[in-house]
């Protein structure tokens, strides 16, 4: 998704390509052991194979969820923790320089 034309404004105001967002995101990354199968309900009714992203989430403390998936999108949140598209996730994080 970092790749898609639209986004690749934003990334070069910030002076970062797809890859170093990426490589960043990487070394952000964990490793939790999800619950057996069904041990929990679901927690993404309309597809419950988006839970691990939740849980993952939960677990890990994350500021946020950024998706494109509109199952976990029409969440909003989980818990305390906003799902938010890319282009959201963004804006609310590094706002454009001439926005302020």
């Amino acid at each position: 998704m970092l790749t898609y034309p639209k986004l690749q404004p934003r990334l070069r105001s910030l002076g970062i390509t797809a890859e170093d967002a990426m490589r960043h995101a990487v070394g952000l990354s964990v490793v939790v052991e999800a619950p057996a199968a069904g041990a929990i309900a679901p927690l993404v009714t309309a597809d419950p194979d988006d839970d691990p992203f939740l849980l993952c989430a939960a677990a890990t403390g994350a500021e946020a969820v950024v998706s494109g998936d509109g199952h976990l999108l029409d969440l909003g949140r989980h818990g305390n923790i906003p799902i938010l598209t890319p282009r959201s996730f963004l804006d609310r994080n590094f706002p454009a320089e001439s926005a302020g």
